[in-house]
């Protein structure tokens, strides 16, 4: 009997570490800052990959001509414009991936000294 009440004694004190431990998390997570680069770089990543994937497919057709089913997709208004435009098109793209990497890079300990020295966050520690 004296086992199952010391099992159950530890279980009760891991569980309520288990729940400050949930909360602290939880109140770190909330009153983090967030740097808005990274942000910016997923739609803009998406975007270069969609582009690169395109300007690639366009890229193989135009060496693979001879096939029918080919023939039949490579007067589609994207091709036609990636042919006109492709090449810039990505030259832009990735260079707004590299100004928004090296501001995300440049700004990250800014964006947590911010953090760290919060009214918000010296309470938490203080208590």
């Amino acid at each position: 009997m004296a086992e199952f009440f010391s099992a159950l004694c530890s279980a009760t004190i891991a569980s309520t570490s288990l729940v400050e431990h949930s909360q602290q998390v939880l109140t770190l997570s909330t009153k983090k800052w967030k740097n808005p680069f990274y942000t910016l770089l997923i739609p803009a990543g998406l975007a270069f990959c969609i582009t690169g994937f395109a300007y690639g497919m366009m890229a193989f057709q135009e060496v693979n001509a001879g096939r029918a089913a080919i023939e039949q997709t490579a007067g589609h208004p994207l091709f036609l414009w990636l042919q006109a435009h492709g090449t810039t098109a990505i030259l832009i793209e990735l260079a707004i991936l590299a100004v928004l990497t090296v501001g995300a890079i440049g700004t990250d300990s800014w964006w947590m000294e911010e953090r760290k020295d919060s009214p918000a966050n010296d309470a938490n520690e203080r208590g």
